[in-house]
């Protein structure tokens, strides 16, 4: 056995004897933390939140910031170790403090249980920045074992005019200097019209839209008009403004050089048919696209849509019934792209007239058509297998330039070239190209 020097063996029974001892005293530490000072680091322990968006409805006409408050709570009776609360953007006019730390990104805070913190976020504007988006957003992230959750931040970017449930009455017309915001559904009284000036851009925030009872003027013939989203990365999924619904007794309303997006309807008329033929709604030169709903849905009205593109929705692009539709030199189409096609391209009732001159209604399904009555096609190419009343129109692919890339011009060998009905009135295309007749099928001239 081996013998430890004689001057040694006093200091180990020493330190034998202080191990004796302040073993149970670690233990009895131990057991002697609070409950909520002891690590939980089970990966299904959560945390809450008071929001999960921080929405700044400022509306800042010079240089300003603002601050709200999100807090974050430990409902769990143990402690949790956040890892980290980081801001996404780079960049960012966010800026964040927890703990009296400031981001953008601030690691390993202990939030004990039952306890709570304040995450402060700033944002700071320029409103007369214009190449700033209407909406400037950005997210927060939360990390915690092995957990992530997300905080979005929105706030106004731009100086706009602001309409808030507004109720027009009299005839207006909203300029273009300055954008137009819809923070909630405005409205046009019966007998008033709303002229849209040419280059106006308007924005609708979720859910919000247009109702006209009157009339709507927009006409960009010398400068388009824009109606989209506030949000700057739209998505497809889901309507994110209900676009513009036009009640009953509406007519003689105009869209010319105007493009309507990332609506759930672009376009939505909800009357009762009448006995004459003249347009409710007339479209010329439009872009009607990226819709979660139908398109146009259409319940007693007469059309008249002449050098325009509708397309790009997981519904049908048109809807009618009841209703009567004239499509002169358009491109209807629907590919899915990024999303899945519920419905074909039209559909109408029995008492709809869907009269398609001069066009191309296509897609990627074989069959693009659910018609209670033929449509009329008339110098066109239709995607069907049903029978529909025909002169000079076929089933063929038109050979647009790149589906993939949403371009629906026509290639060279396109059979749409120069096969359309002499329409000298119509002079140009939807890119105010010139139109040399007999024209080429669809809304652009190659």
């Amino acid at each position: 056995m081996l013998q430890l020097p004689f001057i040694l063996q006093p200091l180990m029974r020493y330190l034998g004897q202080w191990f004796f001892y302040c073993i149970p005293l670690s233990f009895i530490w131990v057991s002697c933390m609070k409950e909520n000072e002891q690590i939980n680091s089970d990966p299904n322990a959560s945390l809450l939140f008071s929001t999960d968006t921080v929405y700044f409805d400022t509306i800042f006409t010079g240089i300003g910031s603002i601050t709200q408050r999100v807090v974050i709570t430990n409902p769990n009776a143990q402690l949790i170790q956040i890892d980290r609360i980081q801001l996404h953007g780079i960049n960012s006019p966010y800026e964040i403090i927890a703990n009296g730390r400031l981001g953008p990104d601030i690691q390993s805070i202990q939030l004990r249980g039952k306890d709570s913190i304040y995450l402060l976020v700033k944002v700071t504007i320029d409103p007369t920045l214009q190449s700033a988006p209407i909406l400037v957003t950005d997210s927060i992230k939360i990390e915690w074992n092995s957990r992530q959750a997300y905080i979005q931040l929105e706030a106004y970017g731009q100086d706009a005019y602001w309409h808030n449930k507004e109720t027009i009455s009299t005839s207006t017309t909203w300029n273009a200097d300055k954008p137009h915001v819809l923070l909630d559904t405005s409205i046009v009284s019966p007998g008033a019209t709303l002229t849209i000036a040419p280059g106006a851009r308007i924005f609708a925030h979720a859910a919000s839209g247009l109702t006209i009872a009157g009339n709507l003027i927009a006409d960009g013939s010398t400068d388009s008009i824009v109606f989209s989203t506030d949000r700057p990365q739209p998505g497809l999924s889901a309507g994110l403004w209900s676009g513009i619904v036009f009640e009953s007794g509406s007519s003689g309303n105009l869209l010319h050089r105007v493009s309507i997006l990332h609506a759930a309807h672009a376009l939505h008329f909800l009357g009762q048919p009448d006995s004459d033929t003249l347009a409710e709604i007339t479209l010329r030169k439009c872009r009607l696209t990226f819709a979660s709903q139908d398109v146009i849905r259409s319940v007693g009205a007469d059309w008249h849509i002449e050098n325009c593109w509708l397309g790009q929705t997981p519904k049908s692009v048109l809807r009618i019934e009841q209703s009567d539709v004239v499509c002169l030199f358009s491109t209807v189409e629907n590919y899915s792209i990024n999303f899945f096609r519920e419905a074909p391209i039209l559909q109408t009732t029995i008492s709809g007239k869907f009269y398609l001159i001069n066009s191309i209604l296509y897609g990627d399904r074989t069959e693009e058509l659910f018609v209670y009555a033929p449509i009329h096609a008339n110098h066109s190419i239709v995607r069907t297998a049903t029978a529909f009343i025909n002169t000079n129109s076929f089933n063929t692919n038109p050979k647009f330039a790149s589906t993939n890339q949403l371009n629906f011009t026509l290639m060279s060998d396109s059979p749409a070239l120069n096969v359309g009905n002499n329409l000298y009135f119509l002079t140009d295309d939807l890119n105010q190209k010139t139109r040399t007749m007999p024209g080429d099928l669809g809304c652009y001239e190659k």
